[in-house]
């Protein structure tokens, strides 16, 4: 579950005499199991709302809520575990490390700290390659594959810890 509720956030004006970005959202409530979509020009604020909703960014005034878990309460590292065990990010430049290879990168949460990188869950995480149909690619260096096969890896390592 998501609650967002009298929300505010200011992106600092990039020279004297420019405007800033706000981002005012007074209130959005997202149930478990529940999908929604974001959609806007852009510049409208739909990353900074991911980024508010998950914790990487600190609202300036408000409330946000995952899980029964008020963000707006714990710090940044508790926010960071929290990111790393309950929530899915595939970001539009993919974040893969190129100094891992795919499946390194699929499992990248659990390394810094999700949950223990075990069996089940390396298990788990090449069910999701092959269902993705990049299994084959595994090992491959993230430099060495393609938009779409960098794409689909960034989607595994969102869902890998379910």
């Amino acid at each position: 579950m998501l609650r967002l509720e009298g929300i505010r956030f200011d992106y600092p004006a990039p020279r004297q005499g420019e405007s800033a970005f706000r981002l005012e959202l007074p209130s959005l409530e997202l149930s478990s199991g529940r999908s929604m979509a974001i959609i806007g020009p852009s510049g409208c604020g739909k990353t900074t709302l991911l980024r508010l909703a998950s914790g990487i960014l600190p609202a300036d005034r408000g409330e946000v809520e995952l899980d029964g878990i008020r963000l707006d309460r714990i710090g940044s590292e508790s926010r960071r575990r929290m990111r790393l065990s309950r929530v899915g990010i595939v970001f539009q430049d993919f974040r893969l490390l190129d100094h891992l290879d795919v499946f390194g990168n699929v499992v990248l949460p659990f390394r810094l700290g999700a949950a223990p990188l075990d069996r089940e869950a390396r298990d788990h995480a090449m069910s999701l390659l092959e269902r993705l149909g990049i299994a084959r690619l595994a090992r491959r260096p993230v430099a060495r594959l393609s938009q779409g096969e960098r794409q689909r890896a960034a989607i595994c390592r969102a869902l890998v810890t379910r």
